[in-house]
């Protein structure tokens, strides 16, 4: 500051704050004008540094607003009456405010309706207790969802008092879409992947899954879920799962599709033959990263193409088979008519003499019944086909088996409370196929067991005869026969209708007995199943067309 004298007026000035004039004496100065001049002097001071401590406030004000209004994001300052001190212009933009000056010191309550839980919000935050959300939705006021990020923050004064609130909004509409695009994708190839009749599954370097499809989990009697995260070591055995991850690995160093057979069990142990194709999947700078395994059921198809060559070669074997007996009746015929001839024409013979004819009729005579059976086998017997009734054809084994099996083999009987159908067929050839298969019952439990015969009515449909040689959808009546006995071996049971072929010793039979069964109920439209385990017994299935009338 600074003074001037002027017509006994002495003028003190303080620059661009507050201009005081005061009359004093034109004399010397006295000490009270030197105190005053004193005070003075140190008010004006004060005055200069509020002046600038005013203007750097506003200066701050100026650069905040600045930086709210051109921010990314929604941000707003309020007073503790919720009017607007600083806004940007995203804010203005997203809730189509207008402009910033027009929203300037207005009430935010005044311009957008807001709902009473953000009210609850606000109220809080002037409180003195912030708070923020990571995903929120509202609605604009053209009625438009919106999905926000937002905190609402307290600002206290040079007291620490709270002064009013700050607000801080980003718009998330975009990355929920996103998200929600990818959510949708992701369970649309989760619903392709879990209704494929294929196995899919998705492993990483170290042999963990990372993806799984609902067919493969059905497979292990489980959930998606509980096999990813999972390894090879803790789904599959030690050895099958070495064989798996050895095939990984050499899809991932080769990054060359591998196709393979591979043999895996179910949770009750049963085996299943997948034909899978494996392929590796790569990262963006081309490192394969995982392996994606696509697995085709083929048991089905495995086991009726056993049953389609088994088809054939019993079809080979029985026109084999119809050749030997042509050639063969020619070679026993003659014998027989002969040993018949020299004991007509040779009384004399002695008794030694007589019982070598006997036996050689006798043994020609069982050759000429084999060649029967061999005709049967090859290509069927007429017979004389009638309605028949099952169930009084099974009593009359029922019966038989009674009287002449022994005593430790206990016979069961299976019948439905309702009528069973009629069949077309030879009574005496079926006899002679039901007991050929409890004889061979009987003997597979020399040591005991259980005998059972069951019937009962069916309906095949095309699925379940696709899985049959020579079976046709339709009614059947099924004819059941399980024994309890040593049963047949996996290696031997492809064999087991061939003729001649037999698991019996030496001397007990003579191989006929199920091809001939075979050759007499095919020749009346039917087919024969046979499941069988080692140790636990067999299950011989007689299938016969049920009669149309």
């Amino acid at each position: 500051f600074f003074f001037q004298a002027e017509d006994g007026i002495r003028d003190y000035k303080v620059t661009g704050v507050q201009t005081c004039a005061l009359p004093i004496c034109p004399h010397q100065p006295s000490d009270l004008d030197w105190q005053f001049l004193d005070l003075l002097s140190r008010q004006a001071a004060d005055l200069i540094e509020h002046h600038r401590a005013t203007l750097a406030l506003k200066h701050r004000e100026q650069q905040l607003q600045l930086l709210i209004s051109n921010g990314c994001v929604c941000v707003a300052m309020f007073d503790h009456r919720m009017h607007y001190l600083a806004v940007s212009q995203r804010w203005v933009e997203t809730y189509q405010l207008g402009s910033v000056e027009a929203v300037l010191g207005r009430c935010h309550y005044d311009l957008l309706s807001i709902p009473d839980r953000w009210r609850q919000v606000h109220q809080q935050g002037l409180a003195g207790v912030g708070q923020r959300c990571d995903e929120d939705q509202y609605t604009l006021p053209d009625g438009s969802l919106q999905w926000l990020k937002w905190e609402v923050q307290p600002w206290r004064t040079d007291t620490g008092a709270v002064g009013g609130l700050l607000m801080f909004f980003e718009d998330i509409s975009d990355r929920k879409r996103s998200e929600q695009a990818l959510q949708d994708s992701q369970q649309q190839i989760q619903a392709i992947l879990d209704h494929s009749p294929a196995v899919v599954y998705l492993v990483d370097a170290q042999q963990q899954y990372r993806l799984v499809n609902r067919c493969f989990a059905t497979l292990l009697a489980t959930t998606p879920d509980q096999i990813i995260g999972q390894t090879l070591q803790d789904v599959w055995p030690l050895a099958l799962a070495d064989d798996l991850a050895a095939h990984h690995r050499q899809v991932l160093a080769t990054g060359q599709l591998l196709q393979v057979e591979e043999t895996l069990a179910d949770r009750e142990g049963k085996p299943h033959t997948f034909l899978t194709v494996k392929f590796p999947l790569q990262d963006a700078t081309g490192t394969a990263w995982a392996v994606c395994g696509i697995a085709t059921d083929i048991t089905d198809r495995k086991e009726l193409e056993a049953l389609f060559y088994r088809g054939q070669r019993l079809e080979s074997l029985g026109v084999l088979a119809s050749g030997m007996a042509h050639n063969l009746n020619n070679v026993l015929t003659p014998m027989i008519t002969i040993t018949q001839l020299l004991r007509l024409q040779q009384t004399n013979l002695d008794r030694r003499s007589q019982e070598m004819l006997e036996a050689l009729e006798a043994g020609a005579k069982r050759g000429a019944d084999m060649v029967k059976q061999m005709v049967t086998f090859g290509r069927g017997r007429d017979g004389n086909p009638v309605p028949l009734q099952i169930a009084d054809l099974l009593q009359e084994v029922i019966n038989l088996v009674q009287q002449s099996f022994p005593p430790f083999i206990t016979l069961r009987c299976v019948l439905p409370h309702q009528p069973l159908g009629l069949v077309v067929a030879d009574p005496a050839q079926l006899h002679q196929v039901l007991m050929n298969l409890c004889l061979n019952a009987r003997d597979a439990m020399a040591e005991g067991g259980t005998l059972t015969l069951a019937a009962q009515n069916c309906v095949m449909d095309d699925q379940e005869a696709a899985k049959h040689l020579h079976a046709r959808a339709g009614a059947y009546l099924l004819v059941t026969v399980t024994d309890t006995g040593t049963g047949i071996a996996p290696e031997l049971l492809d064999r087991i209708f061939e003729p001649f072929f037999t698991t019996k010793a030496i001397g007990q039979g003579t191989g006929l007995g199920l091809s001939t069964s075979l050759g007499i109920i095919q020749s009346h439209g039917g087919f024969l199943a046979v499941v069988s385990r080692v140790g636990q017994g067999t299950e011989v299935k007689v299938y016969l067309p049920s009669a149309e009338a």
